[in-house]
């Protein structure tokens, strides 16, 4: 089976002062085909309205955030699968989207490497808490953890709380800093199920970096 990689498009930056944008319409949906450059979702801010294109060529296996919601620079949109059985990938990637934030911590993504990656993505804490900040990450990239090890402490304006993994493995990627302000449903990391701890870690963790940059979905961000 051919190789398959897997690209993030996040919330790209507006400018200095801008710092969230409203999800106006989704343009394509998991499954679609996209070319390089073809908007995938209209997003609105207070300053204008603008297309988040694709940065690659290839299948929508996720999507994050439904229409009218408001989503910060730099939040999970959408992921793209590059080559690879693009195919497989989009009907395992159809039972996902914004609804897989409704599971306790975890929603299944689709695999660059052996084993299964399962996302971990910040709780919902009550009908009133969209969002919460992140306090501490207890846990790197590149650490293994056992199942309902705490990885990152969460606090709100009720509480602070725990976030825990949902399966055994190896954290393969982190997303945002202590301090970050992250809403329900958002992906926190995302742990390689049964996985050892290996170099590869570093590539991911770069990757996910790259993501956020200005250059890197915004050619094609933060949603959802």
């Amino acid at each position: 089976m051919a190789a398959e990689n897997i690209i993030d498009v996040v919330v790209p930056e507006g400018g200095e002062s801008v710092t969230e944008a409203d999800i106006g319409e989704w343009l394509k949906k998991i499954g679609d085909h996209v070319s390089v450059d073809e908007p995938i979702v209209s997003l609105e801010t207070d300053k204008a309205a603008m297309d988040v294109a694709a940065p690659a060529a290839g299948v929508i296996v996720e999507v994050q955030g439904a229409e009218g919601d408001t989503v910060p620079v730099g939040a999970l949109l959408a992921r793209i699968e590059t080559g690879g059985d693009v195919g497989a990938s989009a009907g395992a990637g159809a039972s996902d989207g914004p609804g897989a934030s409704a599971a306790p911590t975890a929603a299944p993504a689709a695999s660059a490497g052996g084993g299964k990656m399962v996302e971990v993505v910040v709780p919902e804490g009550g009908e009133s808490v969209t969002e919460a900040d992140i306090g501490e990450w207890l846990k790197n990239v590149g650490d293994s953890v056992s199942v309902d090890d705490a990885i990152v402490t969460l606090e709100t304006d009720k509480a602070a709380m725990d976030v825990a993994a949902p399966v055994s493995g190896v954290i393969r990627e982190v997303r945002g800093a202590e301090g970050d302000t992250v809403p329900v449903g958002s992906v926190l990391a995302v742990i390689e199920q049964g996985g050892a701890p290996s170099a590869a870690a570093t590539p991911l963790a770069s990757q996910t970096a790259a993501a956020s940059a200005p250059g890197a979905a915004s050619a094609p961000l933060s949603p959802a």
